[in-house]
């Protein structure tokens, strides 16, 4: 009689010892990688291991998609797609623009720049343009640099259909500037101007302030942005390029 009371008292304690919270958790070793300020590695926190993986028999290895493609400091960086097949990628640094070809040196010397200001570049056609206020507009074939424009002296400006666009010439901060259709070299507005021919916009917003920035593109249209207000340019040709305003709150 004795064992069988034995056994029942134990099938009734056992929902009470379960039920217990020191009971409910087991201390396990979690991996805290390198930040030794936080034992446990939080869910969808890892902030010392965002670009490598600790899980290496060799150590720390760069995260699969990470890659250190040059260790030469750069200031701008822009890509280039000539029609060739060859993909560059041009950096500024200092007053240097030079180029490589994917194998991480940039030996490809394109242009000196005022190191002073910004130089701002995009690509029209086979062309690299790239300029500033100091320069002009000017443009590399992958062979050779030609003067674009001596008085196109932008501090923002992008390729959007088939155009250069530019902003923040000299004495012109609130305009937007257009090339003509697939030349970024011409931009003297004509008498009787056909659909291909260049533009100039003066867009709304705060107007007492001056662009600051050009984004091409989004949902098919050029962002224009001031400190205060933002909007776009709508359309696809000459005559029905449209200034949109989005704001004139908000920059």
């Amino acid at each position: 009689m004795s064992t069988v009371k034995v056994v029942f008292i134990s099938l009734f304690m056992i929902p009470i010892i379960l039920n217990r919270g020191d009971c409910a958790s087991i201390t396990i070793g979690e991996f805290g990688g390198v930040d030794v300020d936080n034992s446990e590695l939080v869910t969808s926190m890892s902030p010392d291991s965002q670009n490598v993986r600790t899980d290496q028999t060799a150590g720390i290895q760069p995260r699969l998609g990470f890659t250190s493609f040059s260790t030469e400091p750069s200031k701008n960086i822009w890509p280039f797609s000539h029609s060739n097949g060859t993909k560059y990628v041009i950096r500024q640094s200092s007053n240097i623009l030079k180029a490589n070809i994917g194998d991480g040196v940039f030996s490809i010397g394109i242009a000196t720049v005022d190191p002073n200001v910004t130089t701002v570049g995009a690509q029209l056609g086979d062309n690299f343009f790239f300029s500033n206020v100091t320069n002009g507009l000017k443009y590399w074939d992958s062979n050779n640099v030609f003067t674009g424009s001596t008085t196109m002296k932008f501090t923002q400006m992008v390729a959007h259909k088939g155009r250069l666009v530019g902003s923040g010439k000299p004495a012109s901060e609130r305009t937007i500037f257009g090339s003509r259709f697939n030349d970024g070299t011409f931009w003297n507005l004509v008498i009787n101007p056909a659909e291909t021919d260049p533009f100039q916009i003066q867009v709304g917003g705060g107007l007492d302030e001056v662009l600051t920035l050009l984004y091409s593109s989004y949902r098919d249209k050029l962002i224009w942005a001031k400190a205060s207000s933002f909007g776009a340019l709508n359309g696809s040709r000459r005559s029905n390029f449209k200034p949109e305003t989005y704001s004139e709150v908000v920059g």
